[in-house]
């Protein structure tokens, strides 16, 4: 490749395949008139398809060699803008300016959990996201109840947006390749739950602490939490006390949820 090497130091893996980059940008669905956030844009591979599209580009990286390339690449376009920053650290209301985007973005893997949790913090800022992610990391968002991919990203995820994998990535694609399988998974922020808590705060309260000792039944994994109700709250919620946290669908979280914030009142 051209241009700068990969910083190991930044776990950084380009995507290097100008056809997966356009069926990406196919996916995000946009077009004239609408704004893309781009994640992680390094070299701008997945950043010229997406400005083909005629949307606005913001285009994200933390890398300053990054920005440099992005500013040749696209220096006789006006598009995309460019940003130099943490996706981590970054203000989406400021840099949306109040609009919604659809966000597309390819991230070193070691950021997946924070960078998604973030993503929920600002759904209200996105129609959707197109993730590139690990594999096996992926199917933990799509994950059935019960299974052992089940857990609290799964929960998380199910009440803000509808989690789809769009299609798996080999090694090759990417420089330097990375050791394991891709895939590209879209959220749709515009979905609307089954079920929803009446406190947030408690809903992730309580879903965190069931699953930090998922081994153990829910009454005990919870008792540090609700205490000496714990048991009742279950009851009261229509949940056995005996089962374990990667039995319960989301209705029944946004219910024991409910029940815990009425007995804290």
């Amino acid at each position: 490749m051209k241009g700068p090497k990969a910083k190991r130091s930044l776990s950084q893996n380009f995507l290097i395949d100008a056809g997966v980059a356009r069926r990406i940008a196919f996916a995000a669905n946009v077009g004239p008139g609408d704004l893309v956030l781009e994640v992680g844009a390094g070299k701008g591979e997945l950043t010229g398809p997406l400005v083909e599209t005629d949307a606005h580009v913001l285009a994200v990286e933390i890398d300053a060699r990054m920005i440099d390339e992005l500013k040749m690449r696209f220096a006789n376009s006006p598009e995309p803008t460019i940003i130099q920053a943490d996706i981590l650290k970054l203000d989406f209301e400021k840099t949306l300016d109040g609009r919604k985007a659809v966000l597309a973005a390819n991230l070193p893997y070691n950021l997946s959990s924070p960078f998604l949790f973030r993503l929920f913090e600002n759904r209200h800022m996105l129609h959707r996201a197109l993730l590139t992610l690990q594999h096996e990391f992926a199917r933990r968002l799509i994950a059935k109840v019960g299974t052992k991919e089940y857990g609290i990203l799964t929960v998380f995820c199910a009440l803000v947006a509808k989690p789809q994998i769009l299609f798996s990535l080999s090694p090759q694609v990417f420089r330097p390749m990375p050791r394991v399988k891709s895939a590209v998974l879209m959220l749709d922020f515009n979905y609307i739950p089954p079920s929803f808590p009446k406190n947030e705060f408690m809903f992730k309260r309580v879903v965190r602490a069931a699953f930090g000792q998922r081994r153990k039944k829910i009454h005990n994994s919870l008792g540090q939490v609700l205490g000496s109700q714990t048991i009742e709250i279950l009851t009261s919620a229509g949940i056995d006390p005996s089962r374990r946290a990667e039995t319960l669908n989301l209705i029944e979280w946004v219910s024991l949820a409910d029940a815990a914030l009425k007995y804290a009142e």
